[in-house]
């Protein structure tokens, strides 16, 4: 996969907007769970080619895979929240767009300036 993807871009900026893009299809359809067990694995090795620190390409996993959790058609998240707060689901589904696009966003803004999650524990002298 590594080699695979190094010869379709040289830029790791392009390699981890296909890869939010991966797997926030996936994340519409399947579980985060298995969608992590089958993809980290081939993600990893291919993330290390393009020098992509381990622990941002996780938190960029994470937070991908979650927010397509919130989002329909199968929105596991927004079921169990929604059952919770006794919301009816069509009322949940037109809400959760707002806060699945400012996560998105968000995700994107770390995705592309990897700084951007350390800044807090630096200042903390971490």
């Amino acid at each position: 996969m590594a080699q695979w993807s190094l010869e379709l871009t040289d830029s790791a900026t392009v390699f981890i907007v296909v890869t939010i893009a991966v797997l926030f299809l996936l994340g519409l359809a399947l579980e985060a769970v298995p969608i992590m067990i089958m993809l980290i694995p081939v993600l990893a090795p291919a993330a290390a080619a393009y020098r992509i620190d381990p622990h941002h390409l996780g938190l960029i996993i994470v937070m991908t895979v979650q927010t397509a959790l919130l989002s329909p058609p199968v929105a596991l998240s927004l079921y169990v929240v929604a059952t919770v707060i006794r919301c009816p689901m069509r009322e949940a589904n037109r809400e959760v767009w707002k806060f699945v696009a400012a996560v998105l966003a968000i995700t994107l803004v770390t995705a592309l300036w990897p700084a951007m999650p350390l800044v807090i524990p630096r200042l903390f002298g971490f």
